[in-house]
């Protein structure tokens, strides 16, 4: 028998979920630990321990806990935590293929995918795609591109599928590339920020993609511009190194980590810098990430609502199973992207049809993945954004 729970006129949040930091950090003699804490510092407790070194942590899957995954240069492979933080699993031994070292990891919430960045001294840099489930191996980045320059930190803009990383080592080539996630093997890179300083991003791990804004940062301060490749503003003036920035969108606060303390200041301005987590010398802090780093969606009614620029919007049939059509109406050309999201506010899916005129249009959608149960679509485009309510049922035909 199967409960078909329908709502109808509800007020519904799509909060943020719980709101943690995680970092990982390394002790030649004691090992490697992952850290939990609240956003301010408070509550901080170790939530698993490792021998070898774990660096570049993320997140690959949002949950509670949520699933991290990390790079250890010294074990040669990718691992995430597995059991609530009892153990561990090999995602990819790298050693029978990579040259020398790792420079960052990040995880792909949204596909079952993780990249990393590998630094050689004997072959190009490059960047690898890999299945977080068993760490086969999906595609190649840049293979045969930068030989006498070091690829730093990756970032990832799941809703355009756009990888961003930062190149350093040759004045000629320092700056921010950008490339298609399903491009082809072998495909180019765009440079869309350049700089010749010889100090540019030297910590791997230093840049970050949020909202259509870059953050990086070199031993000069914290960086920020559009994605499109504005001049930067600097953020935070600051020296030493910085080897891991994550943000706090829903209080606008941006974390960075200094390899033995975590700060924080605001991610628009700048500001006065709060110390909230010390006492970590002698160990050194590689990696910081925020348990949800998507920003909260309000939905004040999940029944339709006008917006600027769109019509109708809503998918049909609903319920559905296995497919259903989502229908909209267009006032205008608008580039569009449509998410879709639990009541609890995760991002389970995207759909990006990119550039649509104006008129009636309908889209396909099928998605296997998801769990019987009812889901929000968010349709956004130039204009305001539009909600409306999507019912999964598995087992009955569309």
């Amino acid at each position: 028998m199967r409960t078909i729970l329908v709502i109808l006129g509800l007020l519904i949040s799509l909060q943020l979920s719980a709101q943690r930091i995680y970092f990982s950090t390394y002790h030649p003699q004691r090992g490697s630990f992952i850290y939990c804490c609240n956003r301010d510092g408070t509550g901080l407790h170790p939530v698993f321990e490792r021998t070898w070194d774990i660096q570049f942590l993320s997140i690959a899957h949002r949950g509670n806990p949520p699933l991290l995954v990390y790079g250890s240069t010294g074990n040669w492979a990718i691992e995430k935590v597995t059991g609530n933080g009892t153990s561990y699993e090999r995602i990819v031994d790298m050693y029978s293929f990579i040259g020398d070292w790792l420079s960052d990891v990040v995880g792909d919430t949204i596909r079952e995918e993780v990249y990393y960045a590998s630094n050689t001294a004997t072959m190009y840099d490059y960047i690898v795609k890999i299945k977080k489930t068993d760490g086969t191996v999906l595609d190649w980045y840049m293979r045969g591109y930068f030989r006498d320059q070091d690829i730093g930190g990756i970032t990832l803009d799941h809703e355009h599928s756009v990888i961003f990383f930062t190149v350093h080592g040759a004045q000629n080539r320092n700056g921010i590339y950008k490339i298609n996630s399903q491009a082809l093997s072998g495909s180019s890179a765009v440079q869309i920020f350049s700089d010749t300083k010889d100090d540019f991003i030297k910590s791997p791990g230093t840049i970050l993609y949020r909202n259509n804004r870059l953050y990086w940062s070199d031993f000069g301060g914290i960086y920020t511009s559009l994605a499109s490749g504005e001049f930067p503003n600097l953020l935070v003036s600051h020296t030493g190194s910085c080897h891991s920035i994550t943000l706090d969108p829903a209080r606008s606060k941006i974390y960075w980590v200094t390899g033995d303390g975590i700060k924080r200041a605001n991610m628009i301005h700048g500001g006065d810098v709060e110390d909230i987590v010390s006492g970590f010398s002698g160990w050194g802090i590689n990696g910081i990430v925020f348990d949800d780093i998507s920003p909260p969606v309000i939905v004040d009614r999940v029944d339709n609502y006008s917006a600027v620029g769109f019509g109708d919007f809503y998918n049909f049939p609903n319920p559905f199973s296995g497919k259903t059509w989502l229908s909209m109406k267009l006032d205008r050309e608008e580039n569009i992207r449509i998410s879709v999201f639990d009541l609890s506010g995760n991002l389970h899916d995207m759909v990006n049809p990119g550039i649509m005129g104006s008129g009636r249009h309908s889209i396909e959608y099928s998605n296997d993945n998801l769990p019987s149960g009812t889901y929000v679509i968010k349709l956004e485009g130039d204009g305001l954004p539009r909600y409306n309510r999507m019912i999964v049922i598995k087992g009955r035909s569309p």
